[in-house]
């Protein structure tokens, strides 16, 4: 799970229609908050002065926007239209307190990767316990992350040489190669498909069990993947005490010492 990035695809779709035929959304999206341990996140920040917004509150929030695919915006207004609703997660909307854009980018910007990494344990260790996660299998995959840029604009390609030129402010992304999906196809200036493209971005390179996601780290674009195998696979042994699994990662992960 990631505080940033629009999902359209969640790995437990395959069960969603199903079980909305027995059960009302809200009691959807309530049974999955309900399955996850956020007493680990301290529910209000410790500094002097005004309260502010419930942490765990934000959080399931956030989580709602990401199991809904909503933006932050479309998040809000369905927190206000569905006022009980936004109670049960932990906000007064009868008093208008349902936070803002702005609360919403600040606190990803000033929430803790720990946290997150102790929800997602305490969840995981709990599926293991109770038989819902096969742990025979990890898999190490990555997939691009394209920067809202200039340069990833093809009909701007070819003005500037080096994207240090056009920023002014050195970035953490840089360029990498993606494939090209076959629904999608890109063609050379003579017509003929292009298996693989560079982007300006970053990568996310994510540890599951084959199809229930663990962990992510992201990295530059042109980041060597098989560096982050080894880092993944340390958050795995350290955090969930696993050993004696089979790993299964793409030619780009494949290293000796893994």
């Amino acid at each position: 799970m990631s505080l940033y990035g629009n999902s359209s695809q969640l790995y437990f779709d395959f069960v969603y229609s199903d079980y909305m035929k027995e059960h009302s959304e809200f009691k959807y999206l309530l049974d999955l908050i309900d399955m996850i341990d956020w007493s680990v996140v301290p529910d209000f920040s410790n500094k002097i002065g005004r309260t502010g917004y419930s942490r765990r509150a934000l959080l399931k929030a956030i989580f709602v926007q990401k199991v809904k695919g909503f933006t932050v915006r479309e998040l809000i207004h369905f927190l206000k239209s569905n006022p009980s609703f936004a109670k049960c997660i932990g906000f007064d909307p009868i008093i208008n307190y349902v936070p803002s854009e702005a609360t919403f980018s600040s606190f990803k910007k000033e929430f803790g990767p720990s946290y997150l990494d102790k929800v997602i344990v305490f969840t995981v260790l709990k599926g293991i316990k109770e038989g819902i996660f096969d742990t025979s299998y990890l898999v190490v995959d990555s997939y691009p992350i394209i920067f809202n840029s200039f340069f990833n604009n093809k009909k701007s390609h070819g003005k500037f040489k080096d994207y240090k030129e056009y920023y002014r402010s050195p970035l953490e992304a840089n360029f990498g190669v993606k494939p090209v999906s076959n629904s999608k196809p890109i063609y050379d200036k003579y017509g003929n498909p292009k298996n693989a493209m560079s982007y300006l971005g970053y990568k996310a390179h994510t540890i599951t069990f084959l199809n229930v996601p663990i962990f992510t780290v992201v990295s530059p674009a042109s980041a060597n993947d098989k560096n982050y195998a080894f880092i993944l696979l340390e958050k795995v042994v350290k955090y969930l005490d696993l050993s004696g699994f089979n790993f299964l990662a793409d030619a780009a992960y494949d290293s000796s010492d893994l």
